[in-house]
């Protein structure tokens, strides 16, 4: 793995956010490794994710329907409870960090997308300082997390 720091400075409020991230040097799968569906091969954040969507399962909610609501309508609807609010988000960052990066980095790789082409598409949130960034990326993760758990029950 090699070590990148990053800093980044969002134009429309002036905030620094440096962050760290870890790149991993191998080939990633872009999704096509059938090896993942294994569980113990999920990221913390899938566990995370199905661990969550257990519960309303218990509740007669199917898990389509809950992966098809969080990607339909992403994290800001209120569907994941405990990421409503901004501290719950940072908690959240800060204990799956390695990981939404590891998802940034596959983002960027399978899109071809840049680092800054990515961060451009939060422009419209407010991305204010460091809270409101890892918020936005704790949302990024599960939501990108969502839809490909979606996509691997669709196929099944």
């Amino acid at each position: 793995m090699q070590k990148i720091q990053l800093a980044l400075v969002l134009p429309e409020t002036a905030a620094i956010v440096a962050a760290s991230i870890q790149v991993d040097t191998l080939e990633t799968d872009c999704g096509t490794d059938a090896a993942k569906d294994i569980e113990h091969d999920r990221t913390s954040v899938e566990r995370w994710l199905l661990s969550y969507a257990s519960y309303y399962e218990n509740e007669g909610y199917q898990l389509n329907k809950f992966l098809s609501d969080v990607v339909t309508h992403g994290c800001a609807s209120g569907i994941i409870g405990s990421l409503i609010y901004t501290h719950e988000c940072i908690s959240f960052y800060d204990r799956f960090e390695s990981d939404i990066w590891d998802l940034i980095s596959d983002h960027l790789d399978c899109s071809g997308m840049t680092f800054g082409q990515f961060i451009d598409g939060f422009r419209d949130m407010s991305a204010d300082c460091v809270e409101s960034f890892k918020n936005m990326l704790a949302w990024f993760a599960v939501e990108t997390v969502a839809l490909k758990l979606w996509d691997e029950n669709d196929a099944r």
